[in-house]
């Protein structure tokens, strides 16, 4: 659940939304990304592009801590499964 939170909150900030509506919506999320309080990125991009693009996500979002695990996709492939909650 998590990470589908950190997700929908990424994408609000990449495609943000006007209506009323959705707006209310989009504060939720940022509500419950308060609680959760931190954003781990699984990705192959460069360490600058994560870096220029976790600079401008902090200025917005201040009060997330966001760290990035960056590796190749083979590597990507097997660590997220270990990160997901068993149960």
């Amino acid at each position: 659940m998590r990470r589908i939170l950190i997700s929908i909150l990424i994408f609000q900030i990449w495609f943000p939304i006007n209506s009323n509506g959705q707006e209310s919506h989009a504060a939720k999320l940022v509500e419950g990304a308060k609680k959760e309080g931190s954003l781990v990125w699984y990705t192959s991009t460069s360490i600058e592009d994560v870096k220029r693009l976790f600079d401008a996500y902090n200025k917005k979002y201040p009060f997330i801590k966001t760290e990035f695990f960056n590796a190749g996709s083979a590597r990507l492939f097997n660590r997220i499964p270990q990160r997901e909650p068993r149960g």
